[in-house]
């Protein structure tokens, strides 16, 4: 088991608790079957629905790295809703300490304004704890839902990138968005 620390965030609607992979895969497993739909035309990652074991994998992978991911739960009913997460990054500008901040949500939750307050969440933890400094959203150019999270958070676009993703071919080439907020 990857050493693990509790940490929950608050905000008016959510709790964010970071995520322990052996604890909260069924769990979260759980959520993004039930979403992929809605999620394979966005992440790179949703080529077939998760099995247990594959979710497993990709947790334990995400907690080796330089990363916080966090499961979202509504405040009343202590429901799953999504998971956020920031990552370290490493090759970013040498001045300023960097952070990538990625997100999916459950597709009967999006458009409630809880990605926008969520990520608020993680950028105040990040500035507070962690000295981050700037951060990055990356989205594909049609993810007008994300693209929308990302500004409404106060996040500006600074570019746009052209990437293939090894694991979706069939996807060909793909214009992501990147926008940036610095603290």
């Amino acid at each position: 088991m990857v050493d693990f620390v509790e940490i929950s965030l608050l905000s008016e609607r959510l709790t964010l608790k970071r995520i322990c992979p052996e604890l909260h895969v069924v769990e979260i497993n759980a959520a993004v079957t039930d979403s992929f739909d809605s999620l394979v035309q966005w992440l790179p990652w949703s080529i077939n629905p998760p099995t247990i074991e594959e979710t497993l994998k990709a947790l334990i992978r995400v907690a080796a790295d330089p990363h916080y991911a966090f499961r979202i739960y509504l405040n009343q009913s202590q429901q799953l809703i999504g998971q956020c997460g920031i990552k370290l990054i490493s090759e970013a500008d040498s001045v300023k300490k960097t952070y990538e901040i990625g997100y999916w949500l459950h597709k009967n939750f999006t458009g409630k304004g809880y990605m926008h307050e969520a990520v608020l969440c993680l950028l105040n933890f990040s500035v507070t704890k962690l000295m981050a400094e700037r951060f990055i959203i990356c989205c594909d150019e049609k993810n007008i839902k994300s693209q929308n999270v990302a500004l409404k958070c106060g996040f500006k676009l600074i570019k746009k990138i052209e990437l293939t993703f090894d694991a979706r071919p069939d996807w060909g080439l793909c214009t992501d968005f990147v926008f940036e907020k610095v603290v």
